[in-house]
Protein backbone atom coordinates (compact mmCIF):
# COMPACT_ATOMS: atom_id res chain seq x y z
CA UNK A 1 0.00 0.00 0.00
CA UNK A 2 1.42 3.22 -0.76
CA UNK A 3 2.34 5.82 1.83
CA UNK A 4 0.72 8.98 2.15
CA UNK A 5 2.17 11.16 5.10
CA UNK A 6 2.47 10.13 8.38
CA UNK A 7 -0.48 10.72 10.79
CA UNK A 8 0.37 13.82 12.31
CA UNK A 9 0.51 15.44 9.42
CA UNK A 10 -3.06 14.06 7.92
CA UNK A 11 -5.83 16.16 6.28
CA UNK A 12 -9.19 16.14 8.71
CA UNK A 13 -11.54 13.31 8.55
CA UNK A 14 -13.46 12.80 5.61
CA UNK A 15 -15.47 10.31 2.94
CA UNK A 16 -12.21 9.59 1.71
CA UNK A 17 -9.39 10.56 4.93
CA UNK A 18 -8.69 8.77 8.21
CA UNK A 19 -8.22 10.36 11.28
CA UNK A 20 -5.15 10.26 13.09
CA UNK A 21 -6.27 7.34 15.22
CA UNK A 22 -7.74 5.00 12.24
CA UNK A 23 -4.70 5.72 10.57
CA UNK A 24 -2.60 4.46 13.64
CA UNK A 25 -4.64 1.27 14.42
CA UNK A 26 -4.74 0.60 10.22
CA UNK A 27 -1.01 0.56 10.43
CA UNK A 28 -0.57 -1.66 13.96
CA UNK A 29 -2.94 -4.16 12.09
CA UNK A 30 -1.19 -4.49 8.42
CA UNK A 31 1.99 -4.78 11.02
CA UNK A 32 0.19 -7.37 13.37
CA UNK A 33 -1.27 -9.68 10.06
CA UNK A 34 1.85 -9.51 8.09
CA UNK A 35 4.09 -10.38 10.99
CA UNK A 36 1.40 -13.31 11.68
CA UNK A 37 1.45 -14.66 7.90
CA UNK A 38 -2.06 -12.88 7.30
CA UNK A 39 -3.47 -11.84 4.31
CA UNK A 40 -3.80 -8.00 4.54
CA UNK A 41 -7.32 -7.16 3.28
CA UNK A 42 -7.00 -5.41 0.26
CA UNK A 43 -7.95 -2.68 -1.26
CA UNK A 44 -7.03 0.16 1.67
CA UNK A 45 -10.26 1.06 2.20
CA UNK A 46 -11.50 -2.72 3.05
CA UNK A 47 -8.42 -2.47 5.83
CA UNK A 48 -10.01 1.05 7.19
CA UNK A 49 -13.06 -0.98 7.68
CA UNK A 50 -12.02 -3.48 9.54
CA UNK A 51 -9.54 -1.44 12.03
CA UNK A 52 -12.67 1.06 12.27
CA UNK A 53 -14.99 -1.39 13.68
CA UNK A 54 -12.43 -3.48 15.52
CA UNK A 55 -11.03 0.27 17.50
CA UNK A 56 -7.50 -1.26 17.86
CA UNK A 57 -8.49 -4.39 19.75
CA UNK A 58 -6.07 -6.38 17.40
CA UNK A 59 -7.38 -10.13 18.41
CA UNK A 60 -11.10 -9.33 17.68
CA UNK A 61 -10.27 -7.44 14.34
CA UNK A 62 -7.74 -10.19 13.03
CA UNK A 63 -10.12 -13.23 13.93
CA UNK A 64 -12.61 -10.84 11.77
CA UNK A 65 -10.74 -10.65 8.88
CA UNK A 66 -9.29 -14.80 8.96
CA UNK A 67 -13.35 -15.25 9.12
CA UNK A 68 -14.28 -13.06 6.32
CA UNK A 69 -11.18 -14.24 4.31
CA UNK A 70 -12.57 -17.63 4.48
CA UNK A 71 -16.45 -17.19 3.93
CA UNK A 72 -15.29 -15.04 0.95
CA UNK A 73 -13.26 -17.93 -0.25
CA UNK A 74 -15.50 -20.29 0.27
CA UNK A 75 -18.77 -18.51 -1.35
CA UNK A 76 -16.66 -17.13 -3.92
CA UNK A 77 -16.62 -13.49 -3.59
CA UNK A 78 -15.06 -10.92 -5.39
CA UNK A 79 -16.75 -7.43 -5.10
CA UNK A 80 -15.41 -6.51 -8.88
CA UNK A 81 -16.74 -9.90 -10.03
CA UNK A 82 -20.04 -9.49 -8.16
CA UNK A 83 -20.42 -5.99 -9.09
CA UNK A 84 -20.30 -7.05 -12.92
CA UNK A 85 -22.55 -10.18 -12.49
CA UNK A 86 -26.34 -9.33 -12.82
CA UNK A 87 -27.02 -12.80 -10.83
CA UNK A 88 -24.87 -11.72 -7.98
CA UNK A 89 -25.46 -8.04 -8.02
CA UNK A 90 -29.45 -8.48 -7.64
CA UNK A 91 -30.35 -11.93 -6.71
CA UNK A 92 -32.40 -11.13 -3.54
CA UNK A 93 -34.10 -8.41 -5.76
CA UNK A 94 -35.26 -11.12 -8.36
CA UNK A 95 -35.67 -14.05 -6.30
CA UNK A 96 -37.78 -11.72 -3.86
CA UNK A 97 -38.87 -7.95 -5.07
CA UNK A 98 -39.24 -5.61 -2.75
CA UNK A 99 -37.64 -7.16 0.26
CA UNK A 100 -34.69 -4.74 0.27
CA UNK A 101 -35.94 -1.28 -0.23
CA UNK A 102 -33.26 1.78 0.90
CA UNK A 103 -33.72 5.17 1.28
CA UNK A 104 -31.95 7.82 0.21
CA UNK A 105 -29.89 9.36 1.99
CA UNK A 106 -31.44 11.46 5.02
CA UNK A 107 -29.21 14.60 6.33
CA UNK A 108 -27.58 13.91 9.05
CA UNK A 109 -28.32 10.28 9.76
CA UNK A 110 -27.11 7.06 8.93
CA UNK A 111 -27.92 4.60 5.93
CA UNK A 112 -31.58 2.99 6.33
CA UNK A 113 -32.76 -0.26 4.73
CA UNK A 114 -36.08 -1.06 4.89
CA UNK A 115 -37.55 -4.49 4.74
CA UNK A 116 -40.67 -6.31 3.84
CA UNK A 117 -40.05 -9.96 4.64
CA UNK A 118 -43.81 -10.08 3.76
CA UNK A 119 -42.93 -10.27 -0.05
CA UNK A 120 -40.72 -13.34 1.38
CA UNK A 121 -41.29 -16.42 0.27
CA UNK A 122 -38.67 -19.42 -0.41
CA UNK A 123 -40.87 -22.72 -1.62
CA UNK A 124 -39.34 -22.85 -4.83
CA UNK A 125 -35.57 -22.31 -3.00
CA UNK A 126 -33.22 -24.91 -2.12
CA UNK A 127 -31.04 -22.44 -0.04
CA UNK A 128 -28.03 -24.85 0.46
CA UNK A 129 -28.09 -24.88 -3.33
CA UNK A 130 -28.79 -21.45 -3.63
CA UNK A 131 -27.31 -19.66 -0.71
CA UNK A 132 -23.61 -19.37 -2.19
CA UNK A 133 -25.09 -16.74 -4.77
CA UNK A 134 -27.19 -15.35 -2.50
CA UNK A 135 -24.34 -15.05 0.75
CA UNK A 136 -22.41 -13.28 -2.90
CA UNK A 137 -25.63 -10.65 -3.03
CA UNK A 138 -25.53 -9.99 0.61
CA UNK A 139 -21.59 -9.33 1.10
CA UNK A 140 -22.32 -6.89 -2.20
CA UNK A 141 -25.07 -5.39 -0.38
CA UNK A 142 -23.05 -4.62 2.73
CA UNK A 143 -20.18 -3.34 0.64
CA UNK A 144 -22.53 -1.04 -0.83
CA UNK A 145 -23.59 -0.27 2.54
CA UNK A 146 -19.93 0.87 3.35
CA UNK A 147 -18.96 2.80 0.49
CA UNK A 148 -16.54 4.83 2.31
CA UNK A 149 -15.27 5.84 5.45
CA UNK A 150 -18.06 8.36 6.71
CA UNK A 151 -20.61 5.54 5.72
CA UNK A 152 -17.97 3.29 7.45
CA UNK A 153 -17.95 5.01 10.12
CA UNK A 154 -21.51 6.05 10.39
CA UNK A 155 -22.95 2.44 10.15
CA UNK A 156 -26.57 1.45 8.95
CA UNK A 157 -29.94 1.30 10.49
CA UNK A 158 -32.52 -1.50 8.91
CA UNK A 159 -36.10 -1.22 9.64
CA UNK A 160 -38.15 -4.37 9.37
CA UNK A 161 -41.85 -4.28 8.53
CA UNK A 162 -43.15 -7.33 10.44
CA UNK A 163 -46.77 -7.05 10.00
CA UNK A 164 -49.15 -9.84 9.03
CA UNK A 165 -45.57 -12.40 9.14
CA UNK A 166 -46.39 -16.01 9.45
CA UNK A 167 -44.22 -18.56 10.00
CA UNK A 168 -43.60 -19.81 6.82
CA UNK A 169 -42.08 -16.52 5.58
CA UNK A 170 -39.37 -16.55 8.49
CA UNK A 171 -36.06 -19.09 7.79
CA UNK A 172 -34.07 -20.00 10.88
CA UNK A 173 -31.46 -21.32 8.36
CA UNK A 174 -31.79 -17.48 6.42
CA UNK A 175 -31.27 -15.69 9.54
CA UNK A 176 -28.49 -17.82 10.80
CA UNK A 177 -26.46 -17.71 7.60
CA UNK A 178 -26.72 -13.75 7.26
CA UNK A 179 -25.81 -13.38 11.18
CA UNK A 180 -22.63 -15.49 10.78
CA UNK A 181 -22.04 -13.29 7.66
CA UNK A 182 -22.22 -9.74 9.29
CA UNK A 183 -21.71 -10.79 13.13
CA UNK A 184 -18.39 -12.94 12.63
CA UNK A 185 -16.78 -11.72 9.02
CA UNK A 186 -18.13 -8.60 7.38
CA UNK A 187 -16.40 -4.77 8.99
CA UNK A 188 -19.73 -3.30 9.10
CA UNK A 189 -21.81 -1.50 11.96
CA UNK A 190 -25.21 -2.15 12.28
CA UNK A 191 -26.50 0.31 14.48
CA UNK A 192 -30.16 -0.32 15.24
CA UNK A 193 -32.90 -3.00 14.25
CA UNK A 194 -36.44 -1.35 14.89
CA UNK A 195 -39.16 -4.46 14.25
CA UNK A 196 -42.21 -2.59 13.20
CA UNK A 197 -45.73 -3.82 13.99
CA UNK A 198 -43.96 -7.24 15.41
CA UNK A 199 -47.03 -9.87 16.61
CA UNK A 200 -46.66 -12.31 19.03
CA UNK A 201 -44.38 -14.52 16.57
CA UNK A 202 -41.92 -12.43 16.14
CA UNK A 203 -41.38 -11.41 19.67
CA UNK A 204 -41.38 -15.26 20.40
CA UNK A 205 -38.62 -15.64 17.83
CA UNK A 206 -36.60 -13.10 19.24
CA UNK A 207 -35.59 -15.50 22.29
CA UNK A 208 -34.33 -18.22 19.22
CA UNK A 209 -32.57 -14.97 17.56
CA UNK A 210 -30.89 -15.28 21.14
CA UNK A 211 -28.80 -18.39 20.33
CA UNK A 212 -26.93 -17.32 17.39
CA UNK A 213 -27.47 -12.81 17.75
CA UNK A 214 -24.60 -11.51 19.92
CA UNK A 215 -25.32 -10.05 22.97
CA UNK A 216 -24.50 -6.49 21.31
CA UNK A 217 -26.48 -7.20 18.17
CA UNK A 218 -29.74 -8.01 20.50
CA UNK A 219 -28.93 -4.75 22.24
CA UNK A 220 -29.90 -2.88 19.17
CA UNK A 221 -32.80 -4.32 18.49
CA UNK A 222 -36.27 -1.98 19.54
CA UNK A 223 -39.89 -2.67 18.60
CA UNK A 224 -41.93 0.26 17.42
CA UNK A 225 -45.57 0.63 15.66
CA UNK A 226 -45.57 2.85 12.68
CA UNK A 227 -46.51 5.63 14.04
CA UNK A 228 -44.11 5.32 16.31
CA UNK A 229 -41.31 5.17 13.51
CA UNK A 230 -42.17 9.24 13.05
CA UNK A 231 -41.74 10.21 17.28
CA UNK A 232 -37.99 10.27 18.99
CA UNK A 233 -36.07 8.07 19.67
CA UNK A 234 -36.60 7.64 15.79
CA UNK A 235 -37.54 10.38 13.75
CA UNK A 236 -37.91 9.19 10.33
CA UNK A 237 -39.28 11.77 7.90
CA UNK A 238 -42.51 10.55 6.44
CA UNK A 239 -41.74 11.04 3.21
CA UNK A 240 -38.79 9.04 3.81
CA UNK A 241 -40.70 5.63 4.64
CA UNK A 242 -42.06 3.42 1.94
CA UNK A 243 -46.18 3.21 1.85
CA UNK A 244 -46.23 -0.01 4.21
CA UNK A 245 -44.91 1.92 6.49
CA UNK A 246 -46.98 5.52 7.13
CA UNK A 247 -48.88 5.98 9.34
CA UNK A 248 -51.79 5.93 6.58
CA UNK A 249 -51.16 2.60 5.74
CA UNK A 250 -50.67 2.22 1.75
CA UNK A 251 -50.71 -1.70 0.91
CA UNK A 252 -48.47 -1.95 -1.39
CA UNK A 253 -45.11 -1.76 -0.15
CA UNK A 254 -43.22 -0.86 -3.23
CA UNK A 255 -45.44 2.21 -3.78
CA UNK A 256 -42.87 4.96 -1.71
CA UNK A 257 -40.41 7.49 -2.83
CA UNK A 258 -37.58 5.09 -1.79
CA UNK A 259 -35.14 4.66 -5.00
CA UNK A 260 -35.38 1.36 -6.52
CA UNK A 261 -32.65 -0.84 -5.42
CA UNK A 262 -31.16 -1.78 -8.40
CA UNK A 263 -30.48 2.41 -8.95
CA UNK A 264 -29.39 3.08 -5.23
CA UNK A 265 -26.97 -0.17 -5.46
CA UNK A 266 -25.37 1.27 -8.74
CA UNK A 267 -25.36 4.54 -7.13
CA UNK A 268 -23.54 3.59 -4.21
CA UNK A 269 -21.48 1.09 -5.88
CA UNK A 270 -20.32 3.66 -7.91
CA UNK A 271 -19.13 5.82 -4.15
CA UNK A 272 -17.61 2.58 -3.42
CA UNK A 273 -14.98 2.46 -6.43
CA UNK A 274 -14.11 6.30 -5.86
CA UNK A 275 -13.10 5.64 -2.35
CA UNK A 276 -11.34 2.60 -3.32
CA UNK A 277 -9.26 4.79 -5.06
CA UNK A 278 -9.02 7.89 -3.07
CA UNK A 279 -8.25 6.08 0.63
CA UNK A 280 -4.30 5.04 0.99
CA UNK A 281 -2.91 4.22 4.63
CA UNK A 282 -0.06 6.58 5.38
CA UNK A 283 3.03 5.58 6.55
CA UNK A 284 3.85 5.21 10.21
CA UNK A 285 6.00 9.12 11.35
CA UNK A 286 9.45 8.00 12.10
CA UNK A 287 10.76 9.06 15.90
CA UNK A 288 12.88 12.61 15.66
CA UNK A 289 16.22 11.98 16.47
CA UNK A 290 17.52 12.78 19.86
CA UNK A 291 20.04 15.59 19.70
CA UNK A 292 23.48 15.54 21.92
CA UNK A 293 23.76 18.77 22.70
CA UNK A 294 28.10 19.45 22.23
CA UNK A 295 29.72 20.24 25.71
CA UNK A 296 31.69 23.83 25.32
CA UNK A 297 35.33 24.22 25.19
Amino acid sequence: MPPLCSPALMPPASAHALTPQEAEWCLDLAEHLSASGIAIPSPPLLLAQFAIVGKGDLAATVKRIVEYQRVAKSYGYVKADAADSPADRLWFHAAFPGLVQPCWPLAGRRSVLFVDPAVYDASGISWPAQWPAAARSFLLLLDALSCDLDEARAGCEVVYDCKGLSVAQVSPWVLRGVADLYQNAYPGKLKKIVLVDAGFMVRSLLSVCGLFLSEKTMSRISLATAEELLEPPHSYPKSALPACLRAEGAPVFGESATPGYAEWLEGRLGRRAAAEDAVAIPARALPRPKQVERASA
